[in-house]
């Protein structure tokens, strides 16, 4: 073989392990266990098991999510919980995210806030988001959009808050307005809070909110050693606190890297993320 011909074999040998990563990174699930150890959380919450599933953009692992939900319930967790843009496009095909969903609530209770996804609009009309909430809610799923419920466990309380997109309603109220209704509401100590962008960590903490779970950034599509990711959201380059757990001045963030692609985008080195969240008392 001569010289043209090495060089020829070495770049097909690369493209192909291009396209072999490309699968990977875009089709195989990294189911992973995160532990989060606080001293705040109420002893019946010890334990406590959250999937967290983020960024699914419509995409499909098996039939209606079938290998997506057989994994989640292999860890059998307290509840599910969708940190937004479960669709790509408001008009794809919300039947499927429906038997999606009710998938997930016959497995656990489902709470899902919406992303900015959810109200991306169509030839510059807006989308009916209410179409999304109204099938999501079919399935069983408890929407939480700037709203809060209660979780009850051997005999301690704890407060879900779910924060609704930027993009939604123009007469939204404030971040620091929904902790304090839930505050007032529940009288609960601790809030595990439920927001899609994960850029909103510092104004969580600063509102006294102990653990948010999030996601948007797709890990920044790109990871790379010594990097959070390489591009983030709004092509931001090197984005921070995209992937796993963070401490944000005392406040417990889970970024989730996302399960599917907005778009065009596609990961490397950065596979489709199934964040097992354990709450553990210190």
């Amino acid at each position: 073989m001569g010289r043209m011909g090495k060089i020829l074999a070495v770049v097909a040998l690369l493209a192909v392990l291009v396209c072999i990563e490309l699968w990977r990174s875009n089709r195989t699930i990294d189911r992973e266990i995160i532990g989060i150890t606080r001293s705040d959380i109420p002893a019946g919450f010890d334990g406590f098991r959250i999937a967290h599933v983020s960024d699914l953009h419509s995409a499909q692992f098996g039939e209606d999510n079938s290998k997506l939900a057989a994994l989640i319930a292999e860890e059998q967790p307290d509840i599910i919980v969708i940190t937004g843009d479960a669709v790509d496009k408001p008009w794809d095909d919300l039947d499927a995210l429906e038997r999606t969903a009710a998938a997930f609530t016959a497995i656990a209770p489902t709470y899902c806030v919406p992303g900015n996804h959810e109200y991306k609009r169509a030839e510059g009309e807006s989308a009916n988001i209410s179409d999304v909430v109204s099938h999501l809610e079919n399935a069983g799923v408890t929407v939480l959009r700037n709203q809060a419920v209660e979780l009850e466990r051997n005999g301690d309380r704890i407060t879900l808050l779910g924060i609704d997109d930027p993009n939604g309603r123009a007469d939204q109220i404030p971040m620091e307005d929904a902790v304090r209704l839930a505050h007032e509401h529940y009288g609960n100590d601790f809030i595990l809070m439920l927001n899609h962008r994960y850029s909103r960590a510092e104004e969580a903490s600063a509102c006294g909110v102990q653990v948010m779970l999030a996601g948007h950034a797709h890990g920044g599509l790109i990871r790379l050693p010594f990097t959070d990711g390489v591009i983030g959201p709004s092509f931001v380059w090197f984005p921070k606190h995209t992937n796993g757990l963070y401490d944000i001045d005392g406040m417990s963030l889970v970024s989730s890297r996302g399960l599917g692609n907005a778009g065009w985008t596609r990961r490397m080195f950065n596979r489709p993320h199934l964040p097992i969240i354990e709450l553990h008392i210190k």
